[in-house]
């Protein structure tokens, strides 16, 4: 399927789809179709709109004009895109179709849970597509490259009593998250809960955070220990327990697991230039550090879906705009 045959349906004609089992033969993404020829000219039930939470496919429309208010079938879809990207989000769907629809899914099911329940959902979820096909796809295109021994702790902690800040240590690898570090966030951070220091969230060097350590993706022994492993060393829930202490300073790129980080902080502040992407699902994956509720929790689902699939790269003034950060320093 090409961007030209996915279907556009108004929507009790795709609900009928559903109830008489015909959605395999749509695919993975269909556009609803809006205008004054289509649903929008009659009230929509709200049993309808539940039922869309429920169709295992990703449904999108066209972002309305922002002169004009969003009506309930808007804000009940999963995606809106701008005409320009419509293109862009349907070819990356096509490509990796498994992680897309879990990822869309998934934003559904957390959008009102608890947090910690929303977070251990992720993982579950992150789990399933790591024993996919899409992602051993994504491995097998990848050079094996042996890390570098550290020189350095991977986490600085400066410690002034009242105010505390943890400094993201790899300079030589854009500070991305590797095991070691992850675990001296979850320790610094499970005791820094029990205080009432304020708390900062930096990187050393020209990055924040570039996600996850490419170099340590695909060496888990399983799926599902590797879901233990993350439920044991859960950096997601350590930061959400602090988040209202919690201050991110963020500069540079600030990818993947970085964005995700960050988004947990109760205030976000950004150096000018600063680039936000979550490019997980190209990789087969979703976010996997807390993303799916973090970032949602800012900027609403539909966005972040819309930044996973298209993989834009965003700066400050959208950043700020959308309410991903809070403030722009200097």
């Amino acid at each position: 399927m090409d961007v030209s045959e996915v279907p556009v349906l108004d929507l009790r004609t795709l609900l009928c789809h559903d109830a008489v089992g015909e959605l395999r033969n749509i695919g993975p993404i269909v556009e609803i179709r809006s205008g004054p020829d289509a649903e929008t000219t009659e009230p929509v039930a709200v049993r309808e709109l539940e039922a869309l939470r429920h169709l295992p496919l990703i449904t999108m429309m066209v972002e309305p004009d922002p002169s004009l208010p969003k009506s309930s079938l808007h804000e009940s879809m999963d995606l809106l895109v701008p005409a320009e990207l419509r293109g862009q989000v349907i070819a990356r769907v096509m490509e990796n179709p498994q992680a897309a629809m879990v990822l869309a899914r998934l934003l559904r099911a957390t959008e009102f849970l608890p947090v910690l329940n929303a977070i251990e959902l992720e993982s579950f979820a992150y789990a399933t597509l790591q024993s996919g096909s899409e992602f051993s796809r994504w491995l097998s295109t990848r050079a094996v490259r042996q890390q570098a021994p550290p020189s350095r702790a991977p986490l600085a902690v400066t410690d002034a009593g009242a105010n505390v800040t943890l400094t993201l240590n790899r300079p030589e690898s854009a500070n991305a998250l590797n095991a070691v570090l992850r675990a001296e966030l979850v320790s610094s951070l499970s005791a820094l809960a029990l205080t009432d220091s304020a708390i900062e969230l930096a990187g050393r060097g020209p990055h924040f955070c570039a996600g996850g350590d490419l170099r340590e993706f695909g060496l888990a022994e399983n799926p599902a220990m590797a879901h233990m492993t993350r439920m044991r060393q859960n950096l997601p829930a350590a930061m959400a327990r602090v988040s209202t202490r919690l201050t991110a300073r963020v500069h540079g790129s600030c990818v993947g697991a970085g964005m995700e980080m960050a988004s947990f902080a109760g205030r976000v502040v950004a150096a000018p230039g600063t680039t936000w992407r979550l490019p997980e699902v190209s990789m087969g994956l979703l976010p996997g550090c807390g993303g799916t509720v973090s970032i949602p929790r800012r900027i609403g689902r539909q966005r972040t879906l819309l930044l996973a699939l298209a993989d834009l790269k965003i700066g400050v003034h959208t950043a700020l705009s959308w309410g991903l950060i809070d403030a722009v320093d200097g």
